[in-house]
């Protein structure tokens, strides 16, 4: 992947400028709405409605500018990664060619790169945009108060750990995945180009059965993945209704002590 990043460096770039931006609109919301509401409580309704306008049209167009450069970088670097195994593949000779089964290039180019499509280059700018956000938002809450500050980074640390623990199950349900996706695919290839030999050998019953265990094996993986999918998912979110309720208490306290606004 370095070799695209080097090659599409403005684009690259462009995204993660746009990310950043993304990241910073997002903890200036707090800010935001901070003003507004208390603009709004002084009476100043006018104002309030004018600043959560403004800020609504700003994150549009940011929101708007990071969608549009990350699909654009995504879709040029895949179609790329794609070229390039089509050029691999030609240049291989035929002993080498055959070494590999025609299914596992099958394999290579639509599950493979589709897994690429979707997680990677995403996995990359969501984590830019996260390191962004907690150290924007440290500065943002360390204004208010040290104390808060300190519980904040406590829940926030707690809830990339918890689920840390579901990594290493989450890791080995995607690889099973893949390999059952693959061993499916092998399974539909041997019906499809041997469907003359099947035909004349009235194999259609043994096809069938054969087919059918890698068609099982592929949902029992795919259900254990979605599984621990879920538990990680559901676990992520008590930590995070957890931290909201541990902030609202927190805000309340510091309200009654005279050292935060209702904003």
């Amino acid at each position: 992947m370095r070799e695209y990043g080097k090659r599409h460096l403005l684009g690259f770039i462009g995204t993660g400028m746009a990310s950043v931006l993304l990241s910073a609109a997002m903890v200036g919301l707090s800010v935001v709405l901070q003003v507004a509401i208390d603009a709004a409580i002084a009476g100043n309704l006018k104002k309030a409605i004018l600043l959560l306008v403004g800020f609504a049209i700003v994150f549009a167009t940011i929101y708007l500018l990071q969608a549009f450069s990350f699909v654009n970088l995504n879709q040029k670097v895949i179609g790329e990664i794609r070229e390039n195994i089509v050029k691999k593949i030609l240049h291989k000779n035929t002993q080498e060619f055959k070494a590999h089964m025609e299914t596992d290039y099958i394999s290579l180019l639509q599950n493979d790169v589709k897994k690429i499509e979707d997680t990677y280059l995403d996995t990359f700018f969501s984590a830019v945009g996260a390191a962004v956000q907690l150290v924007l938002a440290i500065v943002v809450m360390t204004h208010y108060s040290g104390v808060f500050t300190v519980v904040m980074l406590g829940m926030t640390v707690l809830m990339f750990l918890v689920p840390a623990v579901f990594s290493k199950k989450l890791a080995k349900a995607t690889e099973a995945v893949s390999e059952a996706q693959q061993t499916l695919t092998e399974g539909f290839s041997e019906v499809v180009y041997g469907y003359e030999v099947i035909k004349s050998f009235e194999k259609e019953e043994h096809r069938m059965s054969v087919f059918a265990k890698c068609n099982q094996g592929m949902l029992e993986k795919a259900k254990k993945l979605e599984l621990w999918k879920q538990v990680n998912g559901g676990v992520s979110n008590v930590l995070a209704f957890s931290m909201q309720m541990v902030i609202c208490v927190l805000a309340g306290w510091f309200i009654c002590q005279g050292k935060m606004s209702y904003g």
